[in-house]
């Protein structure tokens, strides 16, 4: 089965894309292509979610074995990489719990970014390896359904795949990164919607650092793992989760001014500092040493239109990008601590959600539709299938973060109050968000 679900209702420019998806869809053999409107969405999650409760309300024999999720701007760069996937999460039964992509190609878009998408694919593989768990990012994820139906997505966290991944890692599982299977995406296409992309996800991996990872910690088992198993575990989440997501931003804003002061005022010598220096100038070494090799490693990697030049622009605009994106990320923390967790709405959805009632593809016909002698346009089951009003879901209505161990869908205000109650956060460490919390439940 195909499932895609989109909001708002769709303009001409848009219902041509849904048809052309769909005539897409029927050249694939024995599938079942279906489109969902998910009139009130807010974000990402509010789809998926979506998603996740239209397949549940199918009976239990029509439910997929697996899921695969993927953003809409996502292109296979391998043709079997889908199939691919299947099998290694087939042959890693019982260690394997999902997979996700092993790399990211920027194929439309600003060099910069594409460049640094080449060497996160280095950085991607540094995580999962110092998770432990492997790295899971929402472009592209393939999982057991059973599983996604257990855990869903956190429509309250703006990195929902990161803490899914931390959700699962605390009952022991794990995500394989294949190094075959990768996808290819398109960049922001403006610096403000650059800005607001690189802010979400700061502010998301805060939200998960501050929010969700005391939970894992305190209640984590590890599917049962013994005592050292789980705290060498813990410790490796806690590193890179408190110390490397979220205390390291802040040394450059700190400490670049404190040296260029430093610099300015010991002009010939100063000796009671000759250590501190010293330490400065290794770090800057071994910081320079390891860019280098990142950014010729990343030259390395295959690309559609990126040259050697490219990646020499981008070593010589690393350091004030890299300023950049520190203090964007300064910025999602700031946004995180106001309380400002939300998804900045588009212009396109503003203002298209005041009707929340489901009205049949007949009531906005096309110039091309069924009555000037083309086909119905609606959010179709297939080509040539008109729209039925089971096929418009409330976003607010289907579950906004699946209980654990619950296969029945719950909706509604319950299930939010629920979700919350297994989301504490710290309250040494945000008393502020612990009021939020207490506040949104009462």
């Amino acid at each position: 089965m195909i499932l895609l679900t989109y909001n708002p209702r769709p303009n001409r420019a848009e219902q041509a894309c849904l048809d052309e998806c769909a005539r897409i869809a029927a050249m694939v053999p024995q599938a079942v292509y279906q489109a969902v409107n998910v009139p009130d969405a807010k974000c990402k999650t509010d789809g998926v979610n979506a998603a996740l409760a239209f397949l549940a309300s199918k009976p239990r024999a029509s439910q997929p074995e697996l899921i695969c999720f993927m953003d809409a701007d996502i292109i296979f760069k391998q043709e079997d990489a889908l199939a691919n996937g299947i099998q290694q999460l087939h042959a890693g039964e019982g260690k394997i719990s999902a997979v996700s992509v092993g790399r990211t190609s920027i194929h439309t878009g600003s060099f910069l970014v594409a460049a640094e998408a080449q060497l996160k694919h280095f950085l991607n593989i540094a995580y999962g390896y110092l998770l432990g768990t492997g790295w899971m990012t929402g472009a592209f994820l393939l999982m057991r359904f059973e599983l996604a139906l257990k855990y869903g997505f956190d429509r309250h966290c703006l990195n929902e795949d990161n803490d899914m991944l931390v959700r699962m890692a605390a009952d022991g599982h794990c995500c394989l990164n294949p190094a075959d299977i990768v996808v290819m995406t398109e960049a922001p296409p403006d610096m403000k919607s650059f800005l607001t992309q690189r802010t979400r996800w700061a502010q998301g991996a805060t939200d998960v650092a501050l929010c969700r990872l005391p939970l894992a910690l305190a209640a984590g088992s590890l599917g049962s793992a013994g005592f050292v198993h789980r705290a060498q575990a813990k410790t490796r989440w806690i590193l890179f989760w408190i110390f490397q997501r979220t205390i390291l931003k802040y040394m450059v804003p700190l400490l670049l001014p404190a040296f260029i002061a430093v610099a300015l005022q010991c002009q010939p010598s100063c000796e009671n500092l000759d250590g501190l220096i010293e330490v400065r100038n290794v770090l800057y070494q071994i910081y320079f040493c390891l860019m280098l090799l990142v950014i010729t490693a990343a030259a390395v990697l295959d690309h559609q239109w990126l040259k050697w030049w490219h990646f020499f622009l981008f070593a010589v605009l690393r350091v004030p990008l890299g300023i950049f994106l520190v203090e964007a990320a300064i910025v999602g923390d700031a946004q995180h601590f106001f309380s400002m967790n939300m998804w900045i709405e588009t212009a396109r959805h503003q203002g298209t959600t005041e009707s929340l009632k489901c009205t049949s593809a007949e009531d906005e016909v096309l110039p091309d539709s069924e009555k000037r002698g083309g086909q119905k346009a609606g959010v179709g089951l297939r080509p040539h299938e008109t729209a039925s009003e089971s096929q418009t879901l409330k976003a607010t209505d289907v579950s906004t973060n699946i209980c654990r161990g619950d296969w029945h869908l719950q909706v509604g205000n319950q299930l939010d109050r629920c979700c919350l109650q297994q989301r504490p956060c710290s309250g040494a460490l945000l008393p502020r968000v612990r009021a939020v919390i207490r506040a949104r439940l009462a």
